[in-house]
């Protein structure tokens, strides 16, 4: 699998003004580059800002080695909101909510040579939320290129069956490959590694990974599972944990743990809502600092980047789905 940065020269114009047209890079929030007015339909949950929809337009090329025998993928990890895109003037999909990431299959829409892809972000239909949304493609955007035979995007999971044995299961689904090779990498040394035939593309295994080292708060250790099959690859992070929740409270890796929370939302206060790997990790950072170890995402799912900065510095994480529950 190649994982392609989609996030340069956008073009992005505010459609009730063909003139108001910048080139660039996403994440990019729109919204946070408006007026602000007392009068903003918006008004004080959004900062009074004069809200409008936008379109953002990108051109890209294609080679018949990437079409030939591939499958391509689009990720969009979240555009704010009603978002609906268009590949070559057609209609492909549409997202109405603006938190979560979706994909776009886009094998067989594609064209060797010159492609325009366009994605419209509605947001004058104010107000629409109690706090500061931003608007446009506030997430990065990644194109997939995929063999035919390949491993799922998100076909990886990865459990931890008993943390005192470190016992872990490994589950992989793909779209017909026939076998697996599984590599439990700490660094570039092997802890553990097997094979395994794929039943209708689909397998899991089990691991004892002897000798290695628990993920917990005050020492969030990773791993890397490397995952090949006969024509793709793919590589996740994890870490060796496991969580019991009942009437005595939470336990991490059998210890009880008193967990000090606080709410974040997902905007990013002086560039607005969009994210950035090194901004994510530093506010988990400050937050670690002051004392805390667990975080309530408010009100939406948060980004790829704060989830794994999570992981990275030793966060427990509450990952809301919606407001109005």
């Amino acid at each position: 699998m190649k994982k392609i940065d989609f996030n340069k020269k956008w073009v992005v114009t505010r459609l009730d003004n063909p003139e108001d047209t910048k080139v660039v890079d996403v994440p990019y929030d729109a919204m946070f580059y408006e007026e602000r007015k007392p009068d903003a339909p918006s008004g004080k949950n959004c900062c009074w800002v004069d809200c409008h929809d936008y379109s953002f337009i990108k051109e890209f090329e294609l080679t018949e080695d990437q079409i030939n025998d591939h499958d391509l993928i689009l990720e969009f990890e979240s555009v704010y909101h009603n978002a609906e895109v268009y590949l070559n003037d057609e209609k492909i999909a549409s997202r109405p909510y603006g938190y979560t990431n979706f994909y776009v299959d886009l094998t067989d829409k594609v064209k060797v040579g010159n492609n325009v892809l366009k994605v419209i972000a509605y947001n004058s239909d104010q107000p629409n939320q109690r706090w500061y949304s931003g608007c446009g493609l506030i997430r990065p955007v990644w194109l997939y290129v995929l063999p035919k035979k390949h491993i799922l995007i998100n076909g990886i999971r990865i459990t931890t069956l008993d943390y005192e044995s470190r016992k872990i299961k490994v589950e992989i689904k793909t779209n017909g490959c026939e076998k697996a090779k599984v590599q439990i990498l700490d660094g570039s040394d092997i802890k553990a590694e097997s094979n395994i035939d794929l039943n209708n593309g689909n397998g899991e295994l089990e691991f004892e990974v002897t000798n290695s080292k628990l993920w917990d708060l005050d020492n969030p250790y990773l791993y890397t599972a490397h995952i090949e099959t006969e024509t793709d690859s793919q590589d996740i992070k994890f870490g060796i944990r496991q969580i019991k929740l009942d009437g005595n409270g939470f336990f991490l890796n059998g210890i009880r743990t008193i967990m000090s929370g606080c709410c974040v939302h997902s905007d990013n206060q002086l560039i607005g809502c969009i994210t950035n790997p090194f901004v994510e990790e530093r506010r988990v950072r400050i937050l670690k600092d002051v004392g805390y170890n667990a975080i309530r995402c408010a009100h939406n799912p948060c980004s790829k980047d704060f989830l794994d900065a999570c992981d990275k510095l030793g966060m427990i994480v509450m990952d809301e789905y919606v407001d109005c529950w």
